[in-house]
């Protein structure tokens, strides 16, 4: 294709290049387009300070073929009115099917923001700190499950030896040890630790009885549960464990126009492996400029784009990382981000948070958004809002948990048959938790603030996550369950862990009736 030959022609050489650079190189003819190119390759190399992005403007200006190449501008952009005149009659003669006029630029963004740690994270990591962490963490689990009718009447664990009959405690899950059943072989029981703030009590999980050996080979350290069953032996037998989980959701809209939100994550711009072409082919479908009628009407009714994380590659992430990238620079992986997404039409806001290895946040949750500092020129952008991870927020009055997903590995290492190709599953053990990284100290890291952030204390309409690179969506007592996928091809690292990634399909979440479209560029 001649767009990966331009593409990696200016890879080649240390640079990379912006949509618009791309499509008017695209228009030029094959003589014209080699001698602009090495032209402008030159010219750059030549400059004491060496851009990292080839713009069109840098085309235009500082080469020795300013007045061809703007003779060329002008032929383009003629050749594309006659292209979109004819596109205007084309659906003109489609029009006898009633086709909404409805666009979305013609309303107004409703966003409010309801949860963000950006500016609010306050831990120092102190031991008083990690003391006030969990106090914060087990309390709030405590309410939430105090709520639910099957766990009302619990007492505290002192309590418990004051019962001879039936018990109910609600406790935080301090150890768990699995051993195979000596009658029945190849069922495993399940002896967890739970601990409350009056004291500690040991729980037998018996394998023999199914579906709690199902929930035992669930349960994680540092979970917030309600055990129910018999006191023997100085230990509760176990007859019923409930997490704090959610409700059923009723969504209530009240939306007349169907607006949409197009959400994506991990695009990783300065990434060798960056799908330039299948995001300029996003872009361009935003732009109303690509795909049949019915697509096209789909691309006027987008309101939002709501990106879940991992905007760029980031530097030194992993062992020789610097030989995958195009851009070795973090401002310039940035910049770059922001051309392309400076190319998303103005009525269309753009909600950014951060991912953990790769964006220049830290790396242990919670993370406020990406610094002014480094991304100055996202900030810049008039549509843009950026945001920490996670953040909880409405557009047009649909509640969104959006999370990174960093929590997915503990899930994926802990709990079996679970994988990164079914990521779905894994958000649903996150709602069920009502914590977006249940475990504390395995791999994901969490800084201890006095309010824990990851508590998800209020039930959503879209948990939207990304990190994976797996796209996948899913429906959990009403809520909208939506991994993003990504933008990136297949690397290395993915391969030695066995993910399959699903590059260039974004999912479309209709507002109105939260019905979901997955669109592949």
């Amino acid at each position: 294709m001649v767009d990966d030959k331009i593409v990696d022609f200016f890879l080649e050489n240390g640079f990379v290049i912006t949509p618009e650079t791309l499509i008017y190189l695209r228009n030029e003819n094959s003589k014209n387009r080699e001698n602009l190119i090495k032209s402008a390759i030159y010219r750059a190399k030549s400059l004491a300070e060496r851009p990292l992005v080839i713009t069109k403007e840098f085309l235009l200006e500082q080469t020795d073929r300013n007045l061809q190449t703007k003779k060329s501008l002008e032929v383009s952009q003629a050749q594309q009115i006659r292209e979109n005149k004819k596109d205007e009659v084309k659906d003109r003669h489609l029009s006898s099917k009633k086709v909404s006029k409805f666009k979305a630029k013609d309303v107004e963004p409703i966003i409010e923001i309801m949860i963000d740690p950006t500016g609010n994270l306050i831990g120092t990591g102190e031991i008083n700190n990690v003391h006030k962490y969990f106090l914060d963490r087990f309390m709030a689990l405590q309410n939430l499950l105090q709520k639910r009718p099957d766990s009302k009447g619990a007492i505290t664990i002192d309590q418990v030896f004051n019962y001879t009959d039936k018990v109910k405690v609600i406790g935080m899950v301090k150890d768990k040890k699995e051993s195979e059943d000596k009658v029945n072989k190849g069922i495993y029981n399940y002896s967890i630790e739970l601990e409350d703030l009056h004291g500690t009590i040991r729980v037998f999980i018996p394998g023999s009885v199914e579906n709690l050996s199902i929930i035992g080979s669930c349960i994680m350290l540092d979970q917030v549960i309600c055990v129910e069953g018999v006191l023997k032996n100085g230990q509760i037998i176990a007859e019923n464990i409930y997490f704090p989980d959610i409700p059923e959701k009723q969504h209530f809209s009240g939306i007349s126009d169907p607006i949409c939100a197009a959400l994506i994550s991990d695009l990783h711009f300065g990434s060798k492996k960056f799908m330039a072409d299948n995001f300029i082919n996003f872009i361009e479908w935003l732009q109303g400029k690509v795909g049949s009628e019915k697509q096209r009407e789909l691309a006027r009714r987008v309101k939002y784009v709501l990106i879940a994380g991992d905007l760029i590659d980031g530097v030194g992430v992993y062992p020789e990382h610097e030989k995958n990238l195009s851009i070795v620079d973090i401002k310039g992986q940035y910049e770059l981000a922001a051309e392309y997404l400076s190319q998303i039409p103005e009525h269309i806001s753009i909600i950014i948070i951060p991912g953990g290895a790769h964006d220049a946040v830290r790396k242990a949750l919670p993370q406020e958004a990406i610094p002014r500092s480094y991304a100055r020129p996202l900030y810049d952008l008039e549509n843009t809002i950026m945001l920490g991870n996670p953040s909880f927020f409405k557009v047009h009055g649909m509640k969104t948990l959006m999370y990174h997903g960093e929590g997915i590995d503990d899930i994926v290492l802990s709990i079996p048959k679970m994988s990164y190709s079914t990521n779905e599953l894994a958000m649903i053990e996150l709602l069920k938790s009502r914590h977006l990284a249940p475990i504390y100290g395995k791999k994901v890291g969490i800084s201890p603030e006095p309010y824990d952030w990851l508590v998800i204390r209020d039930v959503p309409d879209l948990f939207l996550c990304g990190h994976t690179h797996v796209t996948r969506t899913a429906k959990y007592k009403g809520v909208n369950l939506i991994n993003c996928g990504t933008f990136q091809a297949e690397t290395e690292y993915q391969q030695s862990l066995g993910i399959k990634p699903t590059p260039g399909i974004v999912p479309i979440i209709d507002i109105s009736n939260y019905s979901i479209k997955l669109k592949k560029f």
